[in-house]
């Protein structure tokens, strides 16, 4: 499993022991908290030092991107749906 943020420090394996588990989890929920903290702290400061246009900037960019990967998802479910065969060198 791909994780990104979300199992930045700790990827489970199926012989890691209930310990090693919890503070791995505890862990990687720490990098969360972290990584919205600091990402709201920055918007903060984006609008205390009225940078509106980077704002807008960055919600068009986090919008297009977040249409571009559910839009190919779904393409690529229909695409499997349908049996139509394509090559990911092509996609």
């Amino acid at each position: 499993t791909s994780g990104g943020v979300i199992s930045a420090v700790y990827t489970e394996k199926s012989g890691d022991s209930e310990y090693v588990k919890f503070t791995g989890s505890v862990e990687n929920a720490a990098v969360f908290v972290g990584f919205i903290t600091a990402m709201t702290f920055a918007l903060f400061l984006l609008f205390k030092y009225r940078m509106g246009k980077v704002i807008w900037a960055y919600m068009g960019f986090s919008g297009l991107l977040i249409f571009g990967v559910l839009g190919g998802n779904i393409l690529m479910r229909v695409l499997q749906k349908l049996d139509i065969a394509i090559d990911m060198v092509t996609v």
